[in-house]
């Protein structure tokens, strides 16, 4: 089994807390504009109700010194209309009737599904995202029928051992529990297949690759966000579209910040993409360990269309493929949401 170096723990410690930045951005019901990242009208419908409000940067730091957190994130809502959502956008936009396909057929947007496949295609597709920890988030900070937040931490730890994601999340929005503690709570998440932990793992904090950069060590620095590109990679071995158009986003915010200093080479891309099996190998090897079996690296149908979509809403923002791009190719459906999303950029640019 890899073990993790003290190169890799110490910037997992700077960014213990992510996942309360996670769910802050979750939570801004779009008060944070989706511009920036090219998104023109604003908000990306995505569609997965309520679940799918994401940050959209690895953006939080924590300096390792003072621990102190400074978040900047943007939040990507969507809220359920007439024309977006389970609903999808309108049939003259993907050229589709709509409601006229069953599950079993082919198909790229939800749009095209019956109202019955509709729902069973949303329902396998929550059951999937709950298995990568999405249900959990945010119960810290809202009533839910568990209570966990009433729970003392003798009995949150005894959960969470128990591979329970609503008391891992709980844990470490504790004031109370050590650094070292979230730190294993995070790796705990992820053996028991979470990938909404990977934060916790992977952001190389800005300040750092700064300092670095200035201080004449871009290779340090590059090591840093190697190791942060690499559980980005990880999610999408996993399937997991939402980690990883966030990893993208964030790669093309470092390219506008340091250059070239972050370019990856060819070299780079074949060491993430190493690293990136070894991390799915290590969770295997601590998994058989303890009898659960090895991880899904097949995600349902549902889980791969919206793959395809979030395809095609990073390629519509135009972004340097330096990164990831074995998981950006294009398709039929690919190019189908590559149209909506362009189409949709130029609508906000033009104030349509």
């Amino acid at each position: 089994m890899k073990s993790f170096t003290e190169a890799k723990w110490w910037s997992i410690a700077c960014v213990i807390g992510f996942v309360l930045v996670l769910y802050c951005g979750w939570r801004m019901s779009g008060a944070i504009d989706g511009g920036q990242w090219g998104w023109g009208a604003g908000k990306e419908p995505d569609l997965t109700g309520d679940q799918q409000n994401v940050n959209a940067g690895y953006s939080a730091v924590r300096d390792r010194e003072s621990s102190l957190l400074n978040a900047a994130s943007e939040a990507v809502n969507f809220v359920p209309t007439e024309n977006n959502g389970l609903t999808g956008p309108p049939a003259d936009v993907y050229g589709q009737d709509l409601g006229t396909k069953s599950d079993e057929e082919d198909w790229c947007s939800l749009s095209e599904l019956s109202e019955q496949s509709q729902a069973d295609v949303s329902a396998e597709l929550d059951e999937w995202r709950r298995g990568l920890g999405y249900d959990a988030i945010g119960t810290q900070n809202r009533p839910n029928s568990m209570n966990y937040q009433d729970y003392n931490l003798s009995t949150l730890r005894s959960l969470a051992g128990q591979g329970d994601f609503y008391a891992i999340y709980q844990l470490l929005e504790r004031p109370e529990v050590t650094q070292e503690e979230k730190k294993s709570l995070a790796h705990e998440a992820l053996v028991y297949g979470a990938t909404t932990t990977i934060a916790q793992y992977a952001a190389a904090p800005n300040p750092e690759l700064s300092r670095l950069i200035k201080a004449g060590k871009p290779e340090a620095a590059k090591q840093l966000l190697i190791e942060e590109l690499a559980w980005g990679e990880y999610a999408a071995i996993r399937g997991d579209y939402t980690v990883f158009g966030t990893t993208v986003r964030s790669y093309q915010n470092r390219l506008k910040l340091f250059g070239d200093a972050v370019r990856l080479s060819n070299e780079d891309l074949k060491t993430i993409s190493a690293m990136a099996h070894e991390n799915v190998e290590s969770i295997n090897a601590e998994r058989t360990a303890r009898g659960l079996g090895e991880l899904s690296l097949s995600p349902p149908k549902s889980a791969k269309k919206m793959f395809e979509r979030k395809v095609g809403s990073i390629l519509s923002g135009g972004y340097d493929l330096n990164y990831g791009r074995q998981f950006l190719q294009a398709n039929s459906c690919v190019e189908r949401h590559l149209e909506f999303f362009t189409r949709l950029k130029k609508s906000g640019e033009t104030g349509g």
